[in-house]
């Protein structure tokens, strides 16, 4: 004997004697060949016992033989030691060995995936589970995050192997459950002890990325009836990495809660189930509180260099508020100090990576819009406001203009709120636009459509005989399905925009120099608000933005009556129109206003809102 120790080729020879008795299936055997192998030993005798033991327990449930109870326990113990040597074999892949491996992972796809399921019981009574699964006390835990990193090495082999997986239904449920499986204390499995992203976020990341895994993805979990539960997962993850991260894991949390955030958007953005079910669990919110969280406990720790990588989770977060409500979206993010996050972000990176900058510029302008809501400035005035070190921080050079915008959005909006709350007028319009008010309205909206609102009956009944009585169908059929997409523009908001809009109009400097002919425009979908003005000398109005369309045809004799009006204008009447940011992901709001002077300033009288949709998109007509 080599005093040295055995030689490559006695090791080799002692590896293919070991396979040849394993290949019997005895338990020994097996666990012997587990124990001595090394990776350079791997070969395609062993590929093809490793496959013939794991279609065992996979047989033994398809005949489903409840008389060899002693059989499929011998099976599983078989199969979950395989599991271990197919992971050493992956994770260490000889050259020679990858194009018959490729060609038995595609040929038996269902069987490791059933093997992987079944043989959970008999993860406690072998030894080949993942060191790096030591974290989890729970066998079954340990081995469902083997069996995902199994899963994950596997697919990056070859593409055939992640296209044969995303066509495997048994993949797609094996993914599920150890998705939805919980670990010690009733937590959900996530590995934070590597510096890479956690398998399991990785691989339903990779799944989800693309149309065809994320369509088959959404189909599986909508038939086995867990949506909520897989939502719930996604979220309770995140906020796994917000209690346990730490300067030492943070660059595998990171890359898990990026992971993490990107699935979050993908099922929202593809599935309505996803979104509702997110929104019940109150995933805003939540996710954008454990940003906060995560970003301040590193920036209160002193390390700039990890508070710049939240710039890419920050974008994701602001790519989940376009979804369907965007109002109420911009709402859960704020109450969820998204702001801070932003600042706190902004801060960090420094003023030469103009890239993230620009990412974070884009982030502050499709926020900024939205501070007219209602609903978003509430919360805007409920959060604390940035200290002094906070705003000269994020006052780069770059930067500085775009957060002195934001504030002004939020000084100007907050300040409308607090007086509206003061008078209590929650409904403060009048669709008929013969309306002579000089008090608040009752807010009496018509039982038919819904979409318009009067101060009292006599303006209702006055307006449904010479205007209303046309629309109300029509009108119907839109607002039920903008209620349907979460997409419906409130009263309450129309309300408050009036009262923007008078702020707004009474501070414009040259807003008495608008002539009859034309009507100014003011563009306030953007965070810095446009103004031009729009002839009125043809039709030309009705569809003047490019790339859009404005399929609400049944309002164009109340806005023609309207804008008529405008040009033959007494001195105390103004007209204008305000483009509103969208409150869904499809159409922009113009709101056509009428004011009128009362005590030396313009109030707005009367408001027609109407819907400007993408080229492409049909709309009520």
């Amino acid at each position: 004997m080599n005093p040295y120790g055995p030689t490559l080729a006695d090791r080799k020879e002692i590896a293919a004697e070991l396979v040849t008795k394993a290949a019997s299936g005895d338990i020994q055997d097996l666990k012997r060949l587990s124990q001595a192998l090394y990776e350079s030993d791997c070969s395609r005798a062993l590929l093809v016992v490793l496959f013939q033991h794991l279609n065992s327990p996979a047989d033994i449930v398809l005949r489903q033989d409840t008389d060899a109870s002693s059989e499929a326990s011998l099976a599983l113990m078989r199969g979950e030691l395989c599991l271990g040597l197919l992971q050493r074999t992956l994770d260490h892949m000889v050259p020679s060995l990858r194009d018959p491996l490729v060609h038995l992972i595609i040929a038996n796809v269902d069987s490791v995936c059933l093997a992987m399921r079944q043989c959970l019981p008999a993860a406690g009574e072998t030894t080949s589970l993942s060191p790096r699964s030591i974290q989890f006390a729970s066998p079954k835990a340990r081995a469902h995050l083997r069996n995902c990193e199994i899963l994950a090495s596997a697919a990056e082999i070859h593409p055939s192997v992640f296209s044969a997986f995303l066509a495997s239904t048994q993949f797609i449920d094996t993914i599920i459950d150890i998705w939805l499986a919980e670990a010690d204390n009733a937590q959900f499995i996530i590995d934070l002890g590597t510096a890479r992203a956690c398998a399991i976020s990785a691989l339903v990341f990779k799944c989800l990325k693309g149309m065809t895994g994320r369509e088959a993805f959404i189909q599986r979990i909508g038939s086995r009836n867990v949506v909520l539960n897989f939502a719930f997962g996604l979220v309770k993850r995140v906020l796994i990495v917000r209690d346990a991260v730490n300067a030492i894991t943070v660059w595998g949390a990171l890359r898990s809660l990026e992971m993490l955030l990107a699935s979050c958007d993908f099922l929202c953005s593809s599935s309505t189930a996803f979104l509702a079910a997110f929104r019940n669990i109150g995933y805003l919110k939540q996710l954008s509180s454990a940003l906060d969280t995560i970003s301040r406990k590193f920036d209160d720790e002193d390390f700039p260099k990890l508070v710049q990588l939240f710039v890419s989770p920050v974008m994701c977060l602001t790519a989940m508020a376009v979804h369907r409500n965007v109002a109420q979206n911009w709402r859960d993010l704020v109450a969820g100090e998204y702001v801070k996050t932003l600042l706190r972000v902004t801060s960090a990176v420094p003023s030469e990576d103009k890239k993230s900058l620009g990412h974070l510029i884009d982030a502050v302008e499709s926020m900024g819009p939205y501070i007219i809501y209602p609903t978003v400035i509430s919360q805007c005035l409920e959060m604390k406001p940035p200290s002094p070190k906070e705003r000269e921080l994020s006052h780069q050079p770059s930067t500085a203009h775009i957060y002195d915008a934001l504030w002004e959005r939020i000084n100007h909006a907050g300040k409308v709120y607090k007086i509206a709350r003061i008078l209590k007028a929650e409904y403060d319009v009048c669709d008929n636009p013969s309306c002579n008010r000089t008090g608040s309205c009752r807010g009496q909206q018509c039982s038919g459509c819904s979409s318009v609102i009067y101060c009292s009956s006599k303006c209702q009944k006055q307006d449904w005989k010479e205007r209303h009585r046309a629309e109300c169908a029509h009108a119907k059929l839109e607002n039920s399905r903008r209620k349907s997409t979460q997409t419906l523009y409130d009263h309450t908001a129309r309300a408050f925009h009036a009262r923007i809009i008078d702020d707004f109009y009474n501070d414009y400097d040259g807003a008495e120099l608008f002539g009859p002919d034309s009507i100014p425009i003011f563009d306030f979908s953007n965070l810095e608000v446009m103004a031009r003005l729009q002839k009125l000398a043809d039709e030309g109005w009705w569809n003047r933005l490019p790339d859009m369309s404005f399929p609400q045809t049944y309002l164009k004799p109340r806005l023609s009556s309207l804008l008529k009006g405008a040009q033959t204008a007494q001195p105390d009447i103004r007209y204008a129109e305000f483009i509103l940011p969208r409150v869904g992901d499809e159409s922009d709001i113009c709101l056509t206003v009428t004011m009128k002077r009362v005590a030396g300033q313009y109030k707005t009288m009367y408001t027609v809102p109407r819907f400007a949709y993408r080229s492409g998109h049909r709309g009520i007509i």
